[in-house]
């Protein structure tokens, strides 16, 4: 891809939509703004109330809430941002595999404009298991110009796909929010509970909630705190189940208090990538209730994989019950944004 030229403005421009795509990018745009680096931050408008609370400065938002059709949402983004091309822009930055992601790249191709993706070469190996994720991440990685892989394993998938070629090994940039965060593990007695992934509505999210519930009804004293994503079949599901009294339900916390809790419980049960990372980052038990992870790297470490049964959530929650875990630098060493950084303004 060659670089667009004329007209001033913006030389990196930062496209993301979603509350962890914001995490994430924060530590590089710390970095980039102490260069005094020229850059700007495009919000899709994917996450509306999540993204309160991060810090976050947009330059401008599209003002396009998620729409329960991913591809739909990415073809809508891509109108919008098409329609915005109006500032000269060198790099076009974006992280993870989200619709706005998937959007932005597009973007980047259509206009000619150079692209780097934050959090590349992740791979599940099932195009269903995150869907669409998975296809968005791997078509990101087939246009981005420079893929900044957060691990080694990332890095592989790429080679193996002959996609190396702009490929680095730079840490993951949660690492670097963490730390810049101060947060520190304090154990508690507390069960963290985040369920979001669309492959799990329906009947599978109906058999990890009986596995949760099982757990809770053997362990009277645990509270089981869950902060309920706002997507309506989250919320269908959790009324239509009942579910002991000691798992307490809430609305989205702030990103802080999110962490403070994190770092106190004993043990979290996830399907949330993020939470892995975080989770193994501060040394917390975590049990992902899915059937595959493109985060590996946390099963030698924190991490215990359940499945999408009740007798898989189950087994792998009163297991994590008597884990100790370190925390770990499997992800990175805090240092990430300052490499990403090196890399766009090279």
């Amino acid at each position: 891809m060659g670089r667009q030229s004329g007209r001033l403005g913006a030389v990196i421009r930062f496209i993301l939509g979603t509350r962890p795509e914001a995490l994430k990018i924060l530590p590089v745009l710390r970095v980039l703004t102490a260069r005094k680096a020229a850059f700007d931050v495009l919000c899709t408008g994917q996450h509306t109330d999540l993204l309160a609370g991060t810090g976050l400065l947009v330059a401008r938002s599209l003002n396009l809430p998620s729409d329960n059709d991913p591809l739909a949402y990415v073809q809508a983004v891509r109108q919008a941002l098409d329609e915005l091309h109006v500032q000269h822009t060198d790099w076009v930055v974006v992280q993870g595999d989200t619709a706005s992601a998937r959007a932005g790249a597009q973007y980047a191709t259509d206009h000619l404009l150079e692209l780097a993706h934050i959090e590349a070469g992740l791979r599940s190996g099932d195009f269903s298991d995150p869907w669409p994720e998975e296809m968005f991440r791997v078509e990101i990685d087939n246009v981005a110009d420079y893929k900044f892989c957060p691990t080694m394993r990332n890095l592989r998938h790429l080679e193996a796909e002959d996609l190396a070629d702009g490929a680095h090994v730079t840490g993951n940039t949660i690492v670097d929010q963490l730390r810049a965060m101060k947060v520190q593990r304090e154990p508690g007695s507390h069960v963290l509970i985040t369920l979001h992934r669309r492959e799990a509505f329906g009947e599978p999210l109906k058999a990890i909630l009986e596995g949760l519930s099982r757990v809770a009804r053997e362990y009277p004293d645990t509270p089981f705190l869950w902060p309920v994503h706002p997507n309506p079949h989250v919320r269908d599901a959790l009324e239509a189940t009942a579910l002991p009294v000691n798992v307490l339900t809430r609305d989205p916390l702030p990103y802080h208090s999110f962490l403070t809790l994190l770092a106190s419980a004993k043990a979290v049960l996830t399907d949330s990538g993020g939470v892995v990372e975080e989770a193994c980052t501060l040394g917390v038990p975590t049990v992902i209730a899915r059937d595959h992870t493109e985060r590996p790297e946390a099963l030698g470490h924190s991490a215990l994989l359940a499945g999408k049964t009740a007798d898989g959530v189950e087994s792998a929650l009163v297991q994590s019950f008597t884990r100790s875990c370190e925390p770990s630098e499997v992800f990175g060493d805090g240092h990430a944004s300052e490499r990403i950084a090196d890399l766009l303004s090279a």
